[in-house]
């Protein structure tokens, strides 16, 4: 994050790149968009973040190395209808494709499979066998205002000021922090 932030010139630099990652983070743009939106969130979060199906044709939409063994496996379904209620089969397989997926790539590593969807519930005739998650849309803007405000408020502090200690104390008071992320914004997907 540091040597992120220390890569703008200026706070208004940082705060304006910042707000044109949060808008490509939104439902209803094309899902290319979308896809590169959430690979720059994790950096900009400070975590290795990558798109495979798209470097390689193969894998999960995003992927974030979130600290040692541990990735979320993110599918990105940002253009379905805004209301719908139920994860389809179809989605669900896709996701049971990744998981394979990141077993076959990343042995002895954990995922965490994230669908970003606005429903968190499976269709009746829709399965997962691992335990899945969901950020709806209504996790998911509670996430980019915490951003937001996360780099509001370290644009406002002189670079020479900023150190890690304090940048972990505001991911952490802003609940962007993994333990934190994985409380506040994931929720598990149920059957109908």
């Amino acid at each position: 994050i540091l040597e992120w932030i220390n890569t703008h010139n200026t706070p208004t630099d940082l705060i304006l790149q910042v707000n044109i990652i949060l808008s490509d983070v939104s439902f209803n743009i094309p899902s290319e968009d979308f896809e590169a939106g959430v690979e720059k969130l994790g950096k900009i979060l400070g975590f290795a973040s990558q798109r495979p199906e798209k470097s390689s044709g193969t894998g999960s939409d995003n992927l974030w190395n979130i600290f040692g063994n541990q990735y979320w496996l993110i599918s990105c379904k940002n253009e379905v209808d805004k209301d719908r209620e139920f994860i389809s089969k179809k989605e669900a397989g896709q996701l049971s494709n990744d998981i394979g997926w990141f077993a076959q790539e990343y042995p002895g590593c954990n995922a965490k499979p994230i669908f970003i969807h606005p429903a968190k519930q499976l269709k009746e005739n829709a399965f997962l066998d691992t335990p899945s998650y969901v950020i709806t849309l209504e996790k998911l803007d509670m996430l980019k205002k915490n951003i937001e405000n996360f780099y509001k408020e370290l644009s406002s502090i002189s670079k020479k000021e900023l150190t890690l200690n304090m940048i972990t104390r505001k991911l952490q008071y802003y609940h962007l922090d993994p333990f934190n992320l994985n409380q506040d914004y994931f929720e598990p997907i149920s059957k109908a």
